[in-house]
């Protein structure tokens, strides 16, 4: 795929809407899964906020999901994939119905995948800085 279209101001703006919603919907998601794993129960956002967050995390999953294809193999090409992955199963999660069991295994895959990508972006930050 040719990455010209990234340097025009659709692509700017593609991938700044595509951040901004990455970054919120693993904010409120993860203060979600936070809510199941304490509370047992399944933590719905209610009304037009959580129109909102699903609006926003089907945008986040497109967006890591179209990074799939433009990143460079390896590390960060997997790495969308698990985010574009951990997205989805947000989405899906507000209208599949599933056991209290089933959505705490969800939520624990779900902080690790996060924290493992949230790990790795501090590791070679600082290596991008340090160079």
């Amino acid at each position: 795929m040719r990455r010209g279209w990234l340097g025009t101001s659709i692509g700017l703006n593609v991938v700044a809407i595509g951040i901004v919603a990455s970054t919120l919907s693993v904010v409120m998601f993860t203060i979600q899964d936070l809510l199941t794993l304490l509370t047992g129960k399944f933590a719905a956002f209610h009304g037009p906020k959580g129109i909102w967050y699903v609006a926003l995390a089907v945008l986040a999953a497109l967006f890591c999901a179209m990074n799939v294809f433009v990143l460079r193999p390896g590390l960060p090409r997997f790495l969308a994939a698990l985010l574009s992955i951990t997205m989805a199963s947000h989405v899906l999660e507000q209208f599949v119905a599933l056991p209290t069991q089933q959505l705490k295994l969800a939520a624990i895959c779900r902080s690790f995948v996060l924290a493992v990508v949230i790990l790795l972006f501090w590791r070679f930050r600082s290596a991008a800085i340090a160079s």
